[in-house]
């Protein structure tokens, strides 16, 4: 199955599915739709690793160009 034009391995991402458990504690999610939002995110999740070494940090996207 593949949705829009998505290859099968996107379409498994979009889905939700992932490699890795997830991690015990806090986690802070930052999601970014394009590219530009990605980009803009990066100086803010630098930040919160910075501050916050007890947390873990997932970015998510909705377009592969913003990875």
């Amino acid at each position: 199955m593949f949705i829009g034009g998505n290859s099968e391995v996107s379409n498994i991402l979009i889905l939700g599915c992932t490699s890795q458990p997830r991690s015990k504690g806090t986690l802070l999610l930052f999601h970014a739709v394009s590219l530009g939002e990605g980009t803009a995110a990066i100086p803010v999740i630098r930040c919160c690793s910075q501050r916050r070494l007890d947390i873990t940090i997932l970015t998510t996207t909705t377009t592969m160009s913003a990875l």
